[in-house]
Formats: structure tokens, sequence, C-alpha cells
């Protein structure tokens, strides 16, 4: 592992920034096919965090980092909805405390169940599903 305090720093930035979308900015942070996104609604910030339809099988997560996904507050993909990855949304406009929180829980799945050694390694895209600017 690396300095947690670049862990904790990746946190508060995705914190902030999570106050401050606007209605469809998305955010994308990936290693590799590894992932999690969040992306601003009129009413919700929705995230995911990838899961094993979408990942090759030499890097499929484990049952015990499915249990951890779980136990960090995610809900289960549901693929006859729709619903190919790991989710959770929060309410807009969104709370100082839940942003922290979401924010934490990416950290922690990026981190500790999907093994990113180094936030620095991350590819972060930035866009509006709108207008596709950044």
């Amino acid at each position: 592992m690396t300095n947690p305090e670049l862990w904790e720093q990746l946190a508060e930035e995705l914190a902030t920034e999570m106050l401050f979308m606007a209605n469809g900015d998305t955010v994308i942070l990936s290693d590799g096919d590894r992932f999690v996104q969040f992306k601003q609604g009129s009413d919700r910030l929705d995230a995911e965090a990838v899961s094993n339809r979408w990942l090759p099988s030499d890097q499929r997560l484990s049952a015990d980092d499915e249990e951890r996904l779980e136990a960090l507050g995610w809900r289960h993909p549901e693929p006859s909805l729709g619903l190919d990855n790991w989710r959770h949304s929060e309410e807009w406009p969104l709370r100082t405390a839940a942003a922290r929180s979401l924010a934490q829980r990416l950290v922690s799945t990026l981190r500790d169940v999907m093994k990113v050694d180094d936030p620095r390694v991350l590819e972060a895209r930035r866009f509006n599903v709108f207008t596709a600017h950044p």
C-alpha cells in the first residue's frame, strides 16, 4: 500500500467535487478494467463499481471481494433489470456527510477490493453526458 494520506486526499477531493456537480456530470476512476464511477442526476447522485460481467476472467472479483462490496454498502447487480454493476445512490442535494461517506466508499472499493496500490495510477475521466464537455 501507498501512503494513506494519498488515499485520504483523493477521498477529500471526490467529496468536494460531488457537492458541486451539475446534472449529467460524470466521473470515472479506473485502473485497467476495474473502475468506480459516479454521475449526477436531477434528483440523486448514482455511483457504480464494476461487476464481474465486465471484467476479464483473470481480473474477476472473488466471493470475498463481493462480500466486501456488500459490507461497504453497495447493492448487488441486477442484470435482469439492466443494472449490471454494483451500485449506490444518494439523494440530491447531497449533504456534506453523505458526500464524504460515498467518497470513502469509492476509495475503499478501489484500494481494498479492487487492489489498486496507488491512487496516482488511476485514470480519471470527467465529462457531462448531455454536453460531452469535461
